[in-house]
């Protein structure tokens, strides 16, 4: 049996908020409620970039809802995190684990500050 992997997100089109993904995960819920957010995150979080935008921190930030955003993928052993910050007109990202590397106790794992 695979373990649920943890994916949290922050001010990803307008939503923030946190869903445990397994081999095959539904998102459903009413019109407006964030499921399309739910996959962008995962998208982020997986690739640093949305299909439908310019592969540049700009074109991703097209997406945050204020002047910072940031998604993280745990799955206990392995992490991902990402925050993209918008300052004095740039976008900066912040890669703090990679996949392969991080683990439930290196620093790039601790949850996404609210």
């Amino acid at each position: 049996m695979t373990a649920p992997i943890r994916l949290q997100w922050r001010n990803v089109k307008g939503s923030s908020g946190s869903a445990e993904v397994g081999p095959v995960t539904v998102v459903c819920g009413p019109n407006y409620s964030g499921k399309t957010a739910v996959l962008t995150a995962l998208r982020l979080a997986l690739a640093g970039y949305a299909p439908s935008l310019p592969r540049t921190n700009q074109g991703v930030m097209q997406l945050a809802s204020g002047d910072s955003m940031a998604v993280q993928l745990d799955a206990g052993a392995e992490c991902a995190k990402r925050e993209w910050r918008l300052s004095g007109g740039t976008v900066k990202l912040n890669e703090s684990s990679t996949w392969s590397v991080a683990g439930p106790n290196s620093p790039g794992s601790t949850p996404l500050a609210k």
